[in-house]
């Protein structure tokens, strides 16, 4: 019996310590570079119905960042049915995409197609966002043409993304 319940605590304390870290506390583990934690943190809270979409994102971005890029895909699907008008969550899952066409070519045109439309969405919902509007002026720039690269597209991105942050802009 006695083994019963510390099998059940042992399993339960990841909830528990999840459920009382904030967003902030997870981010800045992120920021730390422990995704790892941060995932295992993120992961009972985002299994939970109605999750934040906050979480449900940060979830693909920590699982990006590990490298399980299929899984991140997964995750920023979810956090942009919860939430369609965040700009930075549709950069997330264009980004995803974007990694594991860079991965693996043979995905291809198809998803790297998916991963502009992504990305774009994100840049127009919020052309204040900076880290939209560099993932848009980088598929721009890296992408090829085929697939809807245009490097003088992503020039001019450079140019308003000056106007809005010229640090930013300048290191574009």
């Amino acid at each position: 019996m006695f083994i019963r319940l510390l099998i059940i605590l042992a399993l339960m304390a990841p909830v528990c310590l999840a459920q009382d870290l904030t967003v902030q506390d997870i981010r800045q583990k992120m920021d730390a570079g422990w995704y790892e934690e941060a995932n295992a943190l993120l992961t009972p809270l985002a299994r939970v119905p109605d999750a934040d979409p906050i979480i449900l994102y940060l979830k693909a971005k920590s699982l990006l960042y590990m490298g399980n890029f299929q899984e991140a895909e997964r995750w920023a699907e979810k956090s942009v049915k919860a939430a369609p008008d965040s700009a930075s969550f549709w950069t997330m899952l264009g980004t995803t995409k974007a990694f594991q066409v860079r991965n693996s070519p043979l995905k291809g045109i198809t998803k790297c197609r998916s991963c502009k439309k992504n990305i774009e969405k994100g840049a127009q919902l919020d052309p204040a966002n900076i880290e939209s509007v560099r993932a848009w002026l980088t598929f721009n720039l890296y992408a090829p043409g085929i697939v809807g690269g245009n490097k003088d597209k992503a020039r001019q991105l450079a140019e308003d993304l000056y106007a809005v942050d010229p640090v930013q802009g300048h290191l574009a």
